[in-house]
């Protein structure tokens, strides 16, 4: 279990770097999606009608704060231009 809090940590801490101090955003787009779908998968696995419902709410809430940032690092680079 600790392994697996690592792993996904270490994703989306990876994501952060790429987009914040490297600035390839598209790039980190892609890695926080696979740690998205990783979490997902993990809250989901034992099917469970309660463990599906959250796994579904992860992803959405993961999914939208995903296309918020990406709208918003658009606009500020729209706006600098």
């Amino acid at each position: 279990m600790i392994a697996r809090i690592l792993v996904l940590v270490f994703l989306f801490g990876l994501g952060s770097l790429e987009a914040f101090a490297l600035k390839l955003r598209n790039t980190a787009v892609v890695t926080w999606m696979i740690a998205l779908l990783a979490l997902t998968s993990w809250v989901g696995y034992s099917l469970s009608a309660i463990r599906l419902c959250l796994a579904i709410i992860t992803f959405t809430c993961g999914l939208t704060l995903i296309v918020v940032y990406y709208k918003r690092a658009g606009t500020a680079r729209s706006a600098r231009s």
